[in-house]
């Protein structure tokens, strides 16, 4: 089966490389409300003629999650057939679902303002969950079948 529309296999690792450490850290930001100075990476910008310290490390993290995440999860299984193929499609729509009801939860439970940062959250949760899902299932099938 030709599956034309993933990264070949060998983008899967340099995704995690990337993912873990920016899952990390951005819990570490969550936790704490703020970006911690150690990790704190500041580059000195313009704004109305004026020099401003600006903070990018909150722009780092989010690039590290989006690359991450789409190296991570779309990339080809070693061995990828139409059963895997399979499981990709329903981790998809699993997590386009718990997505969704996420989204909705947070619509009605939060104010605003809240809501507002729950959604920046919302764009990487699909994909985290897509990936959990899409490696539990591959895991629980394979010890299924026997093979890995």
């Amino acid at each position: 089966m030709r599956t034309q529309l993933l990264l070949p296999s060998k983008f899967k690792t340099p995704g995690i490389i990337v993912l873990i450490p920016a899952v990390l850290i951005a819990i570490t930001v969550i936790l704490l409300g703020r970006i911690p100075e150690l990790l704190s990476i500041y580059v000195r910008t313009v704004t109305d003629g004026m020099p401003v310290k600006s903070n990018i490390t909150g722009d780092i993290i989010l690039v590290m999650l989006l690359l991450g995440a789409f190296l991570t999860g779309f990339s080809r299984e070693k061995r990828e057939d139409e059963a895997i193929m399979k499981q990709r499609q329903s981790a998809l729509l699993w997590s386009v679902y718990i997505n969704l009801a996420l989204l909705l939860l947070g619509y009605f439970l939060l104010g605003y303002f809240v809501f507002a940062v729950f959604m920046l959250y919302g764009i990487f949760s699909i994909m985290l969950v897509y990936i959990i899902l899409f490696n539990v299932i591959l895991y629980r099938n394979s010890k299924k079948s026997g093979y890995e």
